[in-house]
């Protein structure tokens, strides 16, 4: 059964090969800023557009890949004979562990959309931003006065807090920059929608400046320059890393959370592949994950830390896959029961009633 699954998959796994190398081939920098606004415009609509279009390919062959991955869960789960059981589960299991196989190019399918989108939203805001200033212009010189003059509202949207925390500062800057910072609003309110979201050690640092609208590019210099530095943000994560505690019965928690701040590492510039780095992975694990990652260790021609962080999600899928696979085969039984229960119920009271009648006859 896994043959014709694994076979009919063959053209969706080549397609969003495909689309792995064409989305990998994107050319997703800024234009030229010496561009006319409207030559900019276009460009950045093209870019959108052709990023899009990817992203909408990508999310329905991935669609289409867990639906197969789902479908061979659920022939496994099937199975009743011992032996066709357990040689189900070690193709399976070798699948896991192809860099080619279904859930490797679902990872990495799921990982291209989340950088594509990335972009999108930058594209966005940048034609947003263009399409402001072209409204700008387009009023009178006397209109325009008005216009900078008058308080703009801003959606109704929650806006990230800071505390002060240097491994959130790139999230909240970002959420900032794109909600206030850039908009066309006076300083003096940028710095009343600064100022409402700081809180803890970052509001005491800029404590004492008044509430004016010169000093708002001062105090976004001096957070930028006291909680924005790459070093403060590495140092950070790095103090976030080895306070992950090992727990060999959350070990999934444990896992994503190392990945987690590796990520923001990555983010950042940092180099990842040194020894220290694994071994900090391996103390965190509980001895079963640790000998498995030795067994492929040794199997390996090269070995590096990102071919360990490519396990540990694999197996971190595998076993939610199998848990959620798990419970919907418990779930249909319960409602199997169920309906032989109310069957069995209706079948007494038909009998009764059949009973019942007799007498009467009698």
């Amino acid at each position: 059964m896994s043959d014709s699954i694994r076979k009919g998959s063959e053209l969706s796994k080549s397609r969003t090969l495909e689309l792995l190398k064409e989305a990998s081939e994107l050319d997703l920098t800024s234009p030229s800023q010496t561009l006319s606004r409207g030559e900019l415009q276009h460009q950045y609509e093209i870019k959108l557009r052709i990023v899009k279009e990817k992203i909408a390919h990508l999310e329905y062959y991935a669609g289409l890949l867990e639906t197969a991955n789902q479908n061979w869960l659920d022939n496994i789960q099937s199975l009743t004979i011992a032996t066709r059981r357990k040689e189900e589960e070690t193709k399976y299991a070798n699948m896991v562990d192809d860099p080619q196989g279904i859930l490797s190019l679902i990872t990495r399918t799921r990982e291209t959309i989340i950088t594509l989108k990335i972009h999108t939203d930058e594209y966005c805001s940048v034609l947003q931003h263009l399409k402001q200033e072209e409204v700008k212009e387009s009023f009178p010189k006397n209109s325009m006065i008005h216009t900078n003059q008058a308080e703009i509202k801003l959606p109704q949207l929650p806006l990230i807090t800071f505390s002060g925390d240097p491994k959130l500062w790139r999230q909240f800057w970002c959420s900032f920059k794109a909600a206030v910072h850039e908009q066309s609003i006076p300083d003096i309110q940028k710095l009343n929608y600064l100022i409402s979201c700081l809180k803890g050690d970052a509001l005491l640092s800029v404590r004492g400046y008044d509430i004016a609208p010169e000093n708002y590019d001062v105090i976004i210099g001096l957070l930028k320059e006291k909680y924005g530095k790459p070093f403060l943000i590495k140092k950070s994560l790095y103090n976030e890393l080895n306070t992950i505690k090992k727990n060999d019965r959350e070990w999934k928690a444990t896992i994503e959370a190392m990945e987690r701040t590796f990520r923001q590492l990555e983010a950042i510039g940092e180099n990842l592949e040194h020894s220290s780095i694994e071994i900090t992975i391996e103390n965190k694990l509980p001895a079963w994950i640790i000998d498995k990652l030795y067994q492929l260790k040794e199997d390996s021609t090269s070995w590096s830390v990102k071919d360990i962080r490519q396990y540990l999600t694999k197996l971190v899928l595998r076993n939610e896959e199998v848990a959620r696979s798990q419970a919907d085969t418990r779930e249909k039984k319960t409602n199997k029961n169920n309906v032989r229960g109310e069957t069995s119920a209706f079948a007494t009271i038909n009998q009764t009633k059949g009973d019942n009648t007799i007498k009467s006859k009698k």
